[in-house]
């Protein structure tokens, strides 16, 4: 039987260089990640403050009537003045902008946090589908997968819209209840 000589590169006993071990690379990444979205938040911010400076501070009038860029973001003070027909927290068409602005990410949240609940249903229950011993089950699960991951998502909305949602009466034509 053959020995592995300690001096041997495959005996696992010499060290891997710092720069080829995965937990090095592993943590540089992540520094130069953090350096790169900091350096893109400076230059946001910068680029932000540089155009409102250009625009000139006659743009933004203050409540008193002078003129600042400080001023810059007071609409979001302002009345609304239209209404949201759906939301989570209380919405008047007389809450500021900023209001309006909170209640939109919020009903955003909530899309989100329904689309990925009924999303991940979905496909729990495809794949249960797909692993059937019904053949009718299993196929059609299986068409539906060909289907859905096969056709560009921008085709599936074409077809939504115009093959099932134009289908729809008008909403003179709605039945009453």
């Amino acid at each position: 039987m053959a020995e592995i000589s300690p001096k041997s590169p495959y005996s696992g006993q010499e060290a891997i260089p710092f720069w080829r071990d995965g937990r090095v690379i592993g943590v540089f990444a992540q520094i130069i990640f953090v350096i790169l979205v900091l350096i893109a938040t400076v230059w946001l911010v910068s680029n932000i403050v540089g155009n409102l400076e250009e625009l000139g501070e006659s743009q933004f009038l203050c409540r008193d009537g002078s003129t600042s860029i400080r001023c810059a973001f007071d609409f979001l003070r302002l009345d609304a003045s239209f209404d949201i027909s759906e939301s989570v927290v209380d919405y008047d068409p007389s809450d500021p902008y900023l209001r309006a602005l909170q209640v939109g990410a919020l009903n955003t949240v909530k899309v989100g946090f329904f689309g990925i609940l009924f999303a991940t249903i979905l496909g729990t229950l495809t794949g249960i589908a797909r692993l059937s011993q019904n053949w009718l089950v299993r196929n059609v699960a299986g068409v539906y997968i060909d289907i859905m991951r096969n056709t560009p998502l921008l085709l599936q909305l074409f077809f939504l819209f115009f093959g099932v949602i134009l289908v729809f009466p008008a909403i003179e034509e709605a039945i009453p209840f």
